[in-house]
């Protein structure tokens, strides 16, 4: 990227409208009800993917670290504080590298009493209420009908943890990591698995996920409008777009020229079999 730029893609733009978006709906509920704005943030803020580069803007730290705070800029007047979870070290880099560059950098990042910047998972109360977030889920499925399942899994996971361990429970628990959004309960904690803000990659393809799951984000307030202890809004989940259905009857063809088609023989005619078969539908390109 040095000297050069990048243009992003129709997937990226749409991802990126739906940010700008969610938090216009974050800076609105602010006004009205004349609240501050916590921004827990569940890891993975920045991608050095270290399984595959192909998809990758860049592998320049600095130009991930850039883009990084290029994104929050529009937004950055809207949370009061922020809580960095770090990721997953496959693309935040060892240790969480990136979230914890990210969080030391801002100035109203709230850092971790144990001396860095970013947290493992973050625990804290806000009016009362006994909140938990980490980037991993500790039950997972790849079947979309059992993800409900796989959040109160979790949720009994962390509340027996905390019962062996002498630990309170936690009233709300938040997870990333996913890319999909579900809730469950199961021993007195009520959870939620956030989606993420990304397309589909490779991994994603690799174990049979076909279309790119709605990115967005949650809103939770504490107190809940109408008197509860908190409430978590409906979530906000834009899908992006997804390849048309093809048919017999679609009209839209490629009009690139098939790399097997592209030399000519002696006698002036095409070769390859794509551009006979071409010819065959009366496509004479």
């Amino acid at each position: 990227m040095e000297k050069g730029e990048y243009r992003p893609s129709a997937l990226q733009l749409s991802i990126w409208d739906a940010w700008l978006e969610y938090w216009q709906l974050v800076a609105d509920y602010k006004e009205r009800l004349q609240a501050k704005v916590y921004a827990l943030c569940l890891g993975d803020l920045g991608d050095l993917n270290k399984h595959s580069d192909a998809e990758l803007v860049s592998k320049v730290d600095a130009d991930v670290e850039r883009a990084m705070l290029d994104v929050t800029k529009p937004i950055e007047h809207i949370p009061d504080l922020w809580f960095i979870v770090r990721g997953t070290e496959a693309h935040s880099k060892s240790a969480g590298l990136l979230e914890e560059w990210f969080a030391g950098d801002r100035t109203n990042a709230v850092h971790c009493p144990l001396g860095t910047a970013s947290w493992e998972a973050w625990e804290g109360k806000i009016e009362g209420v006994h909140i938990y977030g980490a980037h991993h889920l500790p039950s997972g499925t790849k079947l979309a009908g059992n993800r409900g399942n796989a959040v109160a899994n979790s949720c009994r996971y962390l509340s027996n943890e905390c019962i062996e361990n002498g630990y309170d429970i936690p009233e709300l628990a938040f997870w990333g990591h996913r890319h999909w959004y579900a809730k469950g309960y199961n021993l007195q904690v009520n959870g939620y698995a956030v989606p993420s803000w990304k397309g589909l990659g490779s991994f994603a393809r690799r174990i049979g996920v076909g279309r790119p799951s709605p990115v967005g984000g949650l809103i939770c307030i504490i107190p809940g409008t109408n008197g509860e202890r908190w409430e978590v809004k409906k979530p906000f989940l834009r899908r992006p777009p997804v390849l048309p259905i093809w048919t017999p009857d679609s009209t839209e063809t490629s009009t690139s020229t098939p790399r097997s088609s592209s030399r000519k023989s002696k006698s002036g005619k095409r070769r390859g079999l794509l551009s006979r078969l071409g010819r065959s539908r009366g496509d004479n390109s």
